[in-house]
Formats: structure tokens, C-alpha cells, sequence
């Protein structure tokens, strides 16, 4: 039998693969080939999110191995995260832990959607994709974004072809609602890779309560601005990119090497996925940093609201 193979690893990821979208009646069925393992029983059963209620009598009050339970997902999450599956662990980005929020089936993002935007939405968030070249054109591969609570990265290139125009149009209005301040970096060169792969959503990305604050512009349209550069220790370059900013912002290295790289082979190797939200987490970050140096120097940061909003032509 495959679930009692002695590859532990192949085994549960074929598990997973198998049991990620059945219903309630397998997964049980599942959990019963373990009845001798209660402690591995268990931790399927809270991978599956279980309630106690739903639990087979063999694992009523097992409460003891929930310290148990939360390794075993995190362990099952850190295999998922190298390949093409749902997931979500944590990484440490310059010296800092972050939950790591990767998405590739519909029934992800439908979830995803709820918690983190119907729910309740980010005031701020960071906004960043990737993209490679389809059809002679470079179109969005993968969506970036990130608050202060989490990141995500959302596999465009494995989801394009499972949703319907109306349901793109619906994910996007959520992420570009007008409640969220959007921050981003060289954005125009985004917009472009978006609406090149969904070119319906030109008009609503138009609208301006759905702009993004692009950072680039924001320091180019201040390079003579006394007063706002008087906030930074020494000149910043115009048209300086990323990780130049970054730099003298925030203090942190961001290697780029992986910019390059191709974007619509799949599986996305760990290092690509953590390239990619540190440019969406890189530019929340600055934009939080450059907010507070204004607010610690005027009390306000209308200097930096002002003028810096992209305007897509």
C-alpha cells in the first residue's frame, strides 16, 4: 500500500495531493489506516483542519500532541513550498520572520480572498509581480504582495487558464479596492505585464482610487524638493532602482540575480519564490520608513501624498 511506503516524504505528498480537495468522509477514512499511530493520525487530522467534534473515537482527547500537530505542518508546508502546492510557511527575510502565503489553485484564492480581504482588508500593502515572454509579449507570471502581517505569492502562470475573465476581474477588484493603499515599485512596468495577460482589466485599473503609489516616481518628482530629500542622509540618484533604495532607506542588501531568471518554468525554486515577495515586502517597507522619517521631521506626510500616485496613460 502507498501510504505505508518507507519514503515517508513521497508518501505524504502523495497524501496531500490526493486528499487536498476530497471531502470529509476520505479524509477520516485516511486517518483510520493510522488507528495504530495516534500521534500521526492526529497531525493529519489538524493538517486537515478537523474539528474535535468531526475526530474518529481513536483520537478524541489527543489533545496532548498539538505541539506535535504544529511540527508536522510546518514540516509538510516546508516540502510543499519547493513545489507547484498551496502553502504556507515561515522564512526569514533580512532578520526578520514572515509568513509566506503561496497559492496556486482556485480554491486557494477563493480562500485567500475571504480571509484576507473580505473579511478585513490591509490598510497597506505592498504590490509586485514577475513576468515572462508569452506569445511575444511579457505577461504577468506571478503576484507578489505583502503587509505587515503577511506575504503572498499567487502563481498566476498555473492559474490563468482556470478562471474566467469575470472571475479575474473580480480577484483584481479586491486587490486594487480603493481602501487599500497600494505601494509598489516602477509599477508602470507591472500594469503593463497585467494588462498584457488580462487586457479586460484596463479600464478598471484606470480608475484612479486604484492606483499605486509608485515609489520611483515619488522620489523622482521630489529629486528638487529640499524639504523631502532633507529626510534621507545623503542624495539618492534619479531613477535609482530597487535595491538602491532600499539600500539607502532601510539599510539592506537585496540581491538581484534572480531578477533573470525564467519565470515561467515551473516548479519556481524556493530562492525565486523568496526573491519575489522580498520586492513586494521591500517596498512596503520603504514606503513605512520614508512615512515615518516625515512624520518624526513634519508632522504630517502630505509631502509624500502628494504628486506621487502613478498616472497610468
Amino acid at each position: 500500500m502507498v501510504f505505508l511506503s518507507a519514503d515517508l516524504k513521497c508518501m505524504e505528498i502523495y497524501a496531500y495531493r490526493t486528499l487536498k480537495g476530497c471531502n470529509l468522509t476520505l479524509k477520516l477514512d485516511f486517518l483510520k489506516i493510522f488507528s495504530n499511530d495516534k500521534k500521526y493520525a492526529y497531525c493529519w487530522a489538524k493538517y486537515f483542519k478537523i474539528s474535535d467534534k468531526k475526530l474518529p473515537d481513536f483520537l478524541k482527547n489527543c489533545g496532548c500532541y498539538n505541539k506535535d500537530a504544529k511540527k508536522f505542518i510546518e514540516k509538510l508546508n516546508d516540502i510543499l513550498f519547493s513545489l507547484d502546492e498551496d502553502c504556507i510557511v515561515t522564512r526569514k527575510i533580512w532578520g526578520k520572520f514572515h509568513k509566506i502565503i503561496t497559492i496556486v489553485t482556485p480554491v486557494a484564492v477563493v480562500d485567500f480572498i475571504l480571509e484576507y480581504f473580505a473579511k478585513s482588508k490591509p490598510k497597506i500593502m505592498g504590490i509586485d509581480c514577475e513576468a515572462g515572454f508569452i506569445d511575444g509579449k511579457q505577461k504577468i507570471t506571478v503576484l507578489q504582495l505583502a503587509t505587515t502581517d503577511w506575504l503572498c505569492l499567487i502563481d498566476i502562470g498555473m492559474l490563468a487558464d482556470k478562471y474566467s475573465d469575470n472571475q479575474w476581474k473580480t480577484f483584481f477588484e479586491h486587490i486594487f479596492h480603493p481602501d487599500i493603499i497600494r505601494v509598489g515599485f516602477s509599477f508602470s512596468s507591472d500594469y503593463n505585464y497585467i494588462c498584457n495577460r488580462f487586457p479586460f482589466l484596463q479600464s478598471m485599473l484606470h480608475e484612479k482610487e486604484r492606483n499605486v503609489l509608485c515609489l520611483q516616481k515619488l522620489m523622482n518628482q521630489n529629486r528638487f524638493n529640499n524639504e523631502f530629500n532633507s529626510i534621507f542622509k545623503k542624495d539618492i540618484a534619479t531613477n535609482c532602482g530597487l535595491a538602491t533604495l532600499a539600500k539607502e532607506v532601510l539599510g539592506i542588501t537585496m540581491n538581484k540575480k534572480l531578477q533573470s531568471t525564467n519565470w515561467e518554468k515551473r516548479p519556481l525554486t524556493d530562492d525565486q519564490k523568496i526573491y519575489a515577495v522580498a520586492d513586494a515586502l521591500a517596498a512596503l517597507l520603504i514606503y513605512e520608513r520614508i512615512e515615518t522619517l516625515l512624520k518624526q521631521k513634519f508632522g504630517n506626510v502630505k509631502a509624500m501624498e502628494k504628486a506621487c500616485y502613478l498616472q497610468k496613460k
